[in-house]
């Protein structure tokens, strides 16, 4: 599991604290138990031959997305039963994709489909059913904020919202890409004021090939001298933890040979401080030929450090404990 530890250091004088911050995760990916799976191939693949199973996916305690994947088959059930923490069963067709909309022999669905959302999990909770091909599970856990790229569209014209905006994210509006020669930014405005741990999603294309950057923009005024780094040469062709699953071990590929139409998964991109005027800015720095991607946001709020004037009422009292150790 991929965690940020959010620390603040406070010097005073020769005594030294940390003040712990949140602790935040961005997507995790879950692969089956290869002891009770033994013919599994790695993340991203898929087990074949299975009947009932059971996946554990208590990584996360809290609200989290859940997504399954399967392999997809001509010979696979067409009713495997899949149940997300012990709820109510959904019925998926293992021999289409995640769209549920299309065959394709021998391959990976990809992320999604039905019973995919928000679930409650406990840090001990599990997926179960029946299903042929048994795969990787994505769980991301929502500790914030959710910035839809939907909302944001007044302040992006030129960005199209695609025919894929059923695909499943958190915000539940899929995302947006842009052509046209040169860099395309996207501006998102969240509004909020404080600090906060940014995760950053896309959607990925059979176009998007790209070398992404993301940026604070301090104070909103578009001013590019003024842009903040924080995320930098992130293939938006991958999913956020940056692993190729392109082709399973026997070079058969993914449902149509690509990861068109998938969302990313949130990656884990900075803190920022922000005020009400604050923009986070995606850029693209490819040309025309490779689209630029955008989807949701995600801001955890980070505690602030106990203010100097909580400090300074106890300083004296932590002074004279230094001094009668020494």
């Amino acid at each position: 599991m991929k965690t940020t530890n959010h620390k603040i250091t406070v010097l005073l004088g020769a005594l030294t604290f940390v003040v712990a911050g949140a602790t935040h995760a961005a997507s995790i990916y879950v692969a089956p138990d290869t002891a009770a799976y033994p013919n599994f191939y790695a993340p991203g693949n898929y087990y074949w031959g299975g009947s009932s199973f059971t996946s554990n996916i208590g990584v996360v305690t809290g609200n989290a997305f859940v997504e399954a994947s399967w392999g997809v088959h001509s010979i696979h059930i067409t009713n495997a039963q899949y149940s997300f923490n012990g709820g109510t069963a959904v019925t998926i067709d293992q021999t289409k994709a995640w769209d549920q909309a299309s065959s394709f022999g021998g391959a990976w669905s990809g992320f999604g489909g039905p019973g995919a959302g928000v679930y409650s999990l406990s840090g001990a909770s599990t997926l179960t059913g029946t299903a042929s091909g048994v795969s990787t599970i994505r769980v991301t856990a929502i500790t914030g904020t959710i910035v839809k790229q939907a909302d944001q569209s007044a302040l992006n014209p030129s960005w199209i919202t695609p025919a894929t905006v059923g695909v499943s994210t958190p915000g539940g509006d899929g995302y947006r890409y842009a052509v046209g020669a040169g860099s395309q930014y996207y501006y998102y405005a969240p509004g909020l004021t404080g600090n906060y741990s940014l995760d950053v999603s896309w959607g990925i294309g059979n176009t998007t090939g790209v070398t992404a950057n993301w940026y604070l923009d301090p104070n909103g005024t578009g001013n590019v001298g003024d842009y903040i780094s924080l995320l930098t040469g992130i293939n938006t062709g991958l999913f956020s933890d940056g692993v190729n699953r392109t082709t399973l071990p026997d070079n058969s590929p993914i449902y149509g040979g690509t990861y068109w139409g998938q969302w990313s998964g949130f990656k884990d991109a900075a803190d920022v401080t922000l005020n009400a005027n604050s923009r986070i800015v995606y850029e693209n720095p490819s040309f025309a030929s490779l689209a630029g991607t955008v989807s949701d946001l995600q801001l955890t709020p980070v505690p602030e450090p106990a203010t100097m004037g909580l400090l300074s009422l106890s300083l004296s009292a932590l002074l004279l404990m230094n001094r009668r150790r020494s």
